[in-house]
């Protein structure tokens, strides 16, 4: 969270609590406010990931805030990604994620919900040097296919 959010959504512990937070705001038409609940969900739900390991890398936690993301927007736990990353490590399974391009969660899904920012995509191209040229490539093409087909829809 930067240092625009609201002091109400920095003080949320819990992904419960941002849960409850996001429903209220919306239903006050508060959409930022919603948004930012989002968002501090992502994190604290990232954050019941993070190993010691984990800690001062900015790449793990920016991955895992990936899965909790595609999480939210899939209303539960995303078993599949979550058994890739036990088999690969976290690294490589955001890796074979952008190279395989068929998530359970497409990009307009984290869009629709404020959370394209959080997309596997977006953490390799921050990171391009730990990732294979191949995918820094594919994340770069997959980002841009999916700005091009928004621009339609922005012009209507």
């Amino acid at each position: 969270m930067d240092e625009q959010c609201d002091a109400r959504v920095q003080r949320l512990a819990t992904p419960r609590e941002c849960r409850i937070f996001e429903r209220n705001a919306s239903d006050r038409s508060r959409e930022d406010l919603a948004l930012q609940a989002r968002q501090r969900w992502v994190q604290l739900s990232a954050d019941d990931h993070i190993t010691e390991a984990d800690d001062d890398d900015a790449l793990a936690r920016e991955l895992w805030e990936s899965l909790s993301a595609y999480e939210y927007v899939l209303g539960r736990s995303a078993t599949g990604l979550r058994q890739t990353i036990r088999r690969r490590g976290l690294t490589r399974a955001a890796e074979h994620f952008v190279a395989k391009g068929e998530m359970p969660v497409d990009l307009t899904g984290l869009a629709d919900a404020g959370l394209i920012d959080y997309a596997w995509e977006q953490a390799v191209l921050r990171h391009p040097d730990v990732f294979s040229e191949a995918v820094v490539e594919r994340s770069r093409e997959r980002l841009a296919a999916f700005e091009q087909e928004l621009a339609p829809t922005a012009a209507d």
